[in-house]
């Protein structure tokens, strides 16, 4: 005798009632997020060669660094978001070198050899038939 429990029906059934139900604060959720992503993303694609997009960031996260160390020491405060600004400042320079990197043709060559040896490792560990995976899972 064998029992199952539909798990997967009720748990599909429960998903299907939340976004029913909640679709609200879910598109609310999505787009907040949706929004503080776009703006960020805007903020760190800025054109590289200009001062503004580092000077953004180096505030925002002082600022976050300053509101989240509420409760603290006033020297704590602003230690901590003066050591925060100049971790970002540290990596922004990092990422301007990485921007104006130029590769040699054969630093070139050999990237694009490692990339293929890579695709092809993936290629030859990926099975033909995924019905040994389907009924271990079933």
């Amino acid at each position: 005798m064998t029992f199952s429990i539909p798990i997967g029906e009720t748990f599909e059934a429960f998903i299907t009632w939340l976004k029913d139900t909640f679709s609200v604060v879910f598109d609310s959720v999505s787009a907040v997020l949706n929004f503080a992503i776009e703006a960020l993303e805007n903020v760190l694609l800025l054109d590289h060669t200009k001062l503004y997009p580092a000077v953004i960031l180096v505030l925002l996260v002082a600022f976050l660094v300053w509101k989240f160390t509420a409760g603290k020491g006033r020297g704590i405060r602003i230690g901590a978001a003066l050591a925060a600004a100049v971790l970002v400042v540290l990596a922004e320079g990092w990422r301007y070198q990485e921007l104006e990197y130029n590769y040699s043709p054969q630093e070139a060559v050999r990237t694009a050899g490692a990339l293929e040896a890579l695709q092809s490792q993936l290629a030859a560990a990926n099975p033909d038939d995924f019905g040994r995976g389907v009924e271990a899972v079933a």
